[in-house]
């Protein structure tokens, strides 16, 4: 998609247990429904890559299903889960206060979660430039 604006660049795909990113290339991180496909390993280690990658005052935006300390706020997010793990174990539904550590520790602070269709969230996070 092309939105001729001169202060957006493409998106970028990016494999976070492989790619090595340039340290504080960026204001913002958009990143839609991927968490709950994405391993443990590889949401803990996006999580590093987008505080690595964010200057000072970013802002990551994280989009899609969420528990919040092991609740799900829809029956139909728990039997979502229930199947993304019964296809890969490796797959699930993230905990909003494990995503708030990660984020922590790698020098982000919660700013805002918003609600959004289909039982969905889009949380944000400020890089603070302290981890």
């Amino acid at each position: 998609m092309d939105s001729n604006l001169s202060n957006v660049r493409e998106p970028v795909v990016l494999d976070v247990l492989k790619d090595v990113v340039e340290p504080g290339a960026y204001n913002a991180v958009y990143s839609a429904n991927t968490a709950h496909i994405m391993s443990y390993a590889a949401v803990r280690r996006m999580f590093e890559l987008v505080g690595q990658t964010l200057e000072k005052g970013g802002v990551f935006c994280l989009y899609g299903p969420f528990s919040d300390s092991g609740k799900f706020s829809t029956t139909s997010n728990a039997e979502f889960d229930v199947s993304l793990r019964a296809r890969n174990a490796a797959m699930g539904i993230r905990d909003l206060k494990e995503l708030e550590t990660m984020a922590c520790s790698n020098g982000m602070k919660l700013a805002k979660r918003y609600a959004m269709p289909a039982n969905n969230l889009t949380v944000v996070w400020n890089k603070t430039g302290e981890s």
